[in-house]
Order: C-alpha cells, then sequence, then structure tokens
C-alpha cells in the first residue's frame, strides 16, 4: 500500500502552488492491454487542471478483481478543486486502507502535471477523451 510516507510529489513546491492548483476533472480509464500475448488492462487516471493536464497508470493483469471504478471515485473526489499550498494536497492524500494503487496513480499524475507547469498541455476539444472512452471497458469522471 503506498501511503502518505511513500508519495513523492518531488515537483510540488508552494511557490508552484502560489496562484492555486485548480483540479477540475479526474477521469478513470481502464483500457484492455493492446500487445498479442498480454492478457491485462492499463489503469489511467488523468486529471485535468488550471496548469494543464496529468497522467497516471498501471498495468493489472486480467485476472485483477480490486479494480472497481465506482469504489474508486468516491475517494478520488476529494481532489476535485482548488488546493494553495503542498500541505493541503497532501493531506488530501487518500489513507492508508485505500487501494494504495490511487496514490500512485494520483502522484504520478501531480508530478506530470507540475513537471510541465512551464508549458502546460491543454486539451483541444474532446479528442483524447473520445479515443480512451471508446477503447475502454470502464470509465469514471469525477468533476
Amino acid at each position: 500500500m503506498l501511503t502518505k510516507s511513500d508519495c513523492h510529489l518531488s515537483f510540488l513546491s508552494d511557490q508552484e502552488l502560489s496562484d492555486s492548483l485548480t483540479i477540475t476533472r479526474i477521469e478513470l480509464f481502464v483500457i484492455p492491454a493492446l500487445a498479442v500475448d498480454s492478457s491485462g488492462y492499463r489503469v489511467c487516471l488523468r486529471m485535468l487542471s488550471n496548469k494543464g493536464v496529468g497522467w497516471g497508470e498501471f498495468f493489472a493483469p486480467e485476472s485483477d478483481s480490486q479494480i472497481d471504478l465506482k469504489q474508486w471515485s468516491e475517494p478520488l473526489r476529494q481532489f476535485v478543486g482548488a488546493f494553495t499550498d503542498s500541505a493541503s494536497l497532501y493531506d488530501s492524500l487518500l489513507p492508508a486502507h485505500v487501494d494504495g494503487r490511487l496514490n500512485e496513480l494520483f502522484c504520478t499524475a501531480i508530478d506530470d502535471l507540475l513537471a510541465h507547469t512551464d508549458n502546460p498541455t491543454f486539451i483541444e476539444g474532446n479528442t483524447e477523451e473520445t479515443v480512451l472512452k471508446n477503447r475502454s471497458v470502464a470509465y469514471v469522471s469525477i468533476h
């Protein structure tokens, strides 16, 4: 399990959040693996914010019965909103009893997002979302 002490928000500093980080939407996608010899799924988290888009993902074997996007979406709701300093964001990390892969996805997406704050990536239209949703076997949007 990933806990607060294990989460390394390597790019996060109070200076970077001086303008506030506002997470407007979190999307979870479960996409079948593309490789012919792979049986499993890519579990992807896409975070949309005022500073751009962040991305996290992991591979889950086909036999993984722990992935329940409806159950996962409830604890992720707390991350939608404005964070004015690193402490408020850090304090929002998921408790230890929640599947640790959620914190891993979230931390990876935040690191990805803040690594590109000098050159933010904003989504033009819904092209990326449409492609991901069409390939997904499961999808949840939290906003």
